[in-house]
């Protein structure tokens, strides 16, 4: 038996990924194979060929005279690719409720933590989609879209380069969750704002959302009603911390996870111990923010809920997504 001819395969991956991606419906009519031979620039006889093969993997069902059809039974599962430079562990529920949604969407994902030649591997495999949640400081986007180029992309979670935005995407709504930290912080009359950076220098696109958040709440970033810190500062730059602590101290601190807000608020009472107590909003609800008798207020992500809309994102265009803010007693704030 003779090796089908290259275009042959060709045109069969296409269509295939096509039909998996949700291009074509179930029961739906495709054009003719004349009409296909154009588009992929290839021989009715190699559209024929290629038709039989998707015949025999079930994807295509064909007629003498009906023409080519996708099953109103067609449920192939849809190899996907997931980048994400989040650790296992560190967000409760995060892959777990990727992989169930990803069940239940019926999508094969394979997963992926950031490394170039991980990223390589997932890619040779011809995934339908890939879902990029990656931090600024592991890749470039430059690099992003030179690794991804000619495949359906979705940025999900984090997109954390300035001024722009994906061409498709379902992000956590951080400009959203910014502003109503501030908003619950000046209703409960506090006027000295601590945000803690998970880096020594603040990053641009995190500058920018901080600066647009406090000036639709009538504050003004990097003053001294709203302040920031690395939490690294305490060995990196103890002289930054001094300033913000000398004179009035922070009464609310705020930072992008649980974990770096628990260990600064400790490190901050042993340091300065005249200080008062301050409120505090970490960004996860996790483990660290349900500290008995040192728990505080947190941000709670529904991972199943968030996944799903991601999963279901088809096409251009940018989808938010905003969790709710868990109010919890501080019982430290009673000393």
């Amino acid at each position: 038996m003779t090796k089908p001819p290259s275009k042959t395969n060709f045109v069969t991956e296409a269509l295939a990924r096509d039909i998996r991606s949700g291009k074509f419906k179930a029961g739906e009519k495709l054009p003719s194979l004349r009409n296909l031979g154009q588009r992929f620039g290839v021989s009715t006889m190699v559209m024929h060929q290629a038709a039989c093969k998707l015949e025999e993997m079930g994807l295509l069902l064909r007629g003498p005279r009906s023409g080519l059809f996708i099953p109103e039974s067609n449920h192939q599962s849809e190899l996907c690719g997931f980048i994400t430079s989040v650790r296992m562990g560190l967000m409760e529920n995060y892959y777990e409720s990727f992989m169930k949604a990803s069940r239940e969407s019926n999508c094969v994902a394979m997963t992926t933590q950031g490394e170039l030649d991980g990223i390589e591997d997932m890619l040779e495999k011809k995934p339908v989609r890939v879902y990029i949640d990656i931090g600024s400081k592991e890749i470039s986007l430059n690099e992003i879209q030179r690794l991804v180029q000619g495949y359906e992309t979705i940025f999900c979670n984090r997109f954390e380069y300035p001024g722009i935005l994906p061409e498709s995407g379902v992000l956590s709504d951080w400009n959203w969750i910014t502003e109503m930290t501030l908003r619950h912080f000046l209703d409960r009359g506090h006027r000295r704002i601590l945000f803690v950076s998970h880096d020594s220098a603040i990053r641009e696109y995190k500058r920018l959302e901080m600066k647009n958040a406090a000036a639709r709440v009538g504050l003004e970033f990097d003053s001294p009603e709203f302040q920031w810190c690395s939490q690294h500062d305490f060995q990196a730059n103890p002289s930054r911390l001094i300033r913000i602590y000398r004179k009035e101290p922070p009464t609310a601190v705020f930072a992008r996870g649980d974990h770096p807000l628990f260990e600064f608020t400790q490190r901050a009472a042993m340091f300065f111990p005249e200080a008062p107590v301050p409120e505090k909003i970490g960004a996860f609800n996790s483990f660290w923010s349900n500290q008995p008798e040192r728990e505080f207020s947190s941000w709670q992500w529904d991972w199943m809920a968030f996944w799903k809309k991601v999963l279901a994102h088809r096409g251009s265009g940018v989808e938010y997504y905003r969790p709710d803010l868990r109010i919890k007693h501080n019982t430290e704030e009673k000393e």
